[in-house]
């Protein structure tokens, strides 16, 4: 091949690669970019959080503040024999004019009713006909409709719902309105928002759309809930969310158009605020919070710049892919499968490691097996034996420290050794705790068993100076456990007993 054969084959490479190059960083351009118009996004999706949850605040103190009054009330009727005397009557005045009420009734054990204005009814029927009391009416703000008006009630008994009841009445006129929400938060102006029950009842609305969205209405029927794509959860997520009062947000579709949906419960009140974003409100703030990217600029070149390195990362990402793949193959060589414990081996290897490297402290050895499981895999099958393995080992695993050794040395009998006991009190604490474990210990999802286990006791240095003395006799111990009835914690030694290694 000639000289200028080779230079034409040299400069078609470099051209290639600066296509390459050029490809990738495009590539790379639109990624940022793309991911840029996310986190602008998210960073308006959670403004609209703040701002509801700030209104859910103001609603939230306005209803426990109800609430807590209404207690108080009660608890002032249920020192008197007469609940409807004047001082209670003149306490009901003084909140209704407070808080800005309706108005508020006490309810005595015959049923009959007074106001806050000395009014008296024979009947709670006869004045609050939309009241039900009953247990989980108590401590909640109840939204119902009476004659078209949407009215809030909070119940508080007087004792017990048999001795009568405080009730106070408001509505949304007198509470103060999402509007003024929506008037102080500049950020989110040109938005619908929305106070609804957990039924999609609107409760009380301000924004765009109040002559779609009114007040009464459902807002789930006026949006065509049914018809929405939902785009970054489901629909049945976003019902679920609304049903348990969860916050969240969602992007729906229709009509080949997008809107925001953002929610967040008023307290534990059955009740939220819910934010409606157009998908051209939306798009105009993202663009506003992309106007302060061009300060992130420089991480655009950073990474142009990591390319550089990119095969240095590979080979970085090779030589950890390895470690990785060394240390799972050693932890699968050291894990005992069925308990998901170390294995016998390693639980030996461990302890005796230990012991070399710890000669001045103190440990304990416990040596559990499961009671009967000879009979509980034949009673009720090897796979539920197995079952009791696993449990078993998930228990002891949880109720000790990372830093202690637990291991199964074969069949039902397991290991726990507890490294750097401080003290003969600890010691006895921790056998304690490991003696209730078994005490409640149930196995099974459809068939419920509670196994028990026999536990033998040993502690290092004083039962025993090497891993073969701490198991034997931690052994002896268990075979104590067993030969008294099972289902007990066995100490070769007690931890306060002065004996040790080799003294009878």
């Amino acid at each position: 091949m000639g000289s200028s054969a080779k230079n034409e084959e040299s400069t078609l490479k470099k051209i290639w690669h600066v296509i390459i190059i050029l490809v990738v960083f495009i590539l790379i351009t639109i990624n940022y970019t793309n991911k840029m118009h996310k986190k602008a996004e998210n960073v308006v999706i959670n403004r609209y959080m703040q701002i509801a949850q700030d209104a859910s605040r103001q609603y939230a103190e306005k209803f426990s503040a109800i609430n807590t009054t209404a207690k108080m009330i009660a608890g002032y009727c249920s020192n008197s024999e007469d609940h409807q005397n004047s001082t209670n009557t003149s306490l009901l005045a003084t909140a209704k004019d407070k808080l800005n009420l309706d108005n508020g009734y006490i309810i005595d054990q015959t049923k009959s009713v007074i106001d806050s204005e000395n009014n008296v009814y024979p009947s709670a029927k006869d004045i609050i006909p939309f009241v039900e009391f009953s247990e989980d009416k108590i401590d909640k703000v109840n939204t119902v409709t009476s004659d078209g008006k949407l009215i809030h009630y909070i119940l508080q008994p007087i004792g017990n719902l048999n001795e009568g009841a405080v009730v106070l009445v408001f509505s949304n006129e007198k509470l103060s309105s999402i509007s003024d929400v929506a008037e102080g938060a500049v950020y989110a102006r040109n938005i619908a928002y929305f106070l609804l029950s957990k039924d999609g009842t609107i409760l009380d609305n301000a924004g765009y759309g109040t002559n779609i969205y009114k007040v009464g209405s459902n807002v789930f029927e006026a949006l065509d809930i049914d018809n929405l794509e939902f785009v970054n959860i489901t629909r049945n997520t976003f019902l679920n969310n609304i049903e348990t009062g969860v916050s969240g947000n969602a992007e729906v579709k229709k009509d080949g158009g997008s809107s925001y949906i953002v929610y967040t419960p008023v307290s534990e009140d059955d009740c939220l605020i819910m934010l409606m974003i157009t998908e051209k409100q939306m798009k105009a703030r993202v663009k506003e919070e992309n106007r302060y990217t061009a300060i992130y600029l420089w991480e655009l070149i950073a990474l142009f710049i990591i390319l550089i390195g990119y095969s240095i990362v590979i080979l970085i990402q090779g030589v950890l892919k390895l470690k990785n793949k060394s240390r799972t193959l050693t932890n699968r060589a050291e894990t005992d499968l069925l308990s998901g414990l170390y294995n016998k081996i390693t639980t030996e290897n461990k302890i005796k490691e230990y012991i070399s490297e710890s000669e001045d402290n103190k440990a304990m050895m416990f040596l559990i097996d499961i009671d009967n499981f000879k009979k509980i895999n034949d009673t009720m099958g090897h796979a539920f034996g197995d079952e009791v393995i696993k449990s078993v080992g998930q228990a002891l695993k949880a109720q000790f420290r990372a830093s202690d050794i637990v291991g199964r040395l074969g069949g039902d009998e397991f290991v726990v050794f507890l490294k750097n006991m401080p003290d003969n009190e600890t010691m006895m604490k921790e056998s304690k705790k490991l003696d209730l474990l078994f005490k409640d210990f149930q196995v099974g999802t459809y068939t419920r068993y509670k196994p028990t286990a026999s536990i033998g006791v040993t502690v290092f240095p004083k039962d025993g100076q090497d891993f073969e003395t701490l198991y034997k006799r931690a052994d002896e111990a268990l075979y104590r456990s067993k030969n008294n009835g099972k289902n007990q914690l066995t100490y070769y030694n007690s931890p306060d007993s002065d004996k040790k290694e080799g003294e009878e």
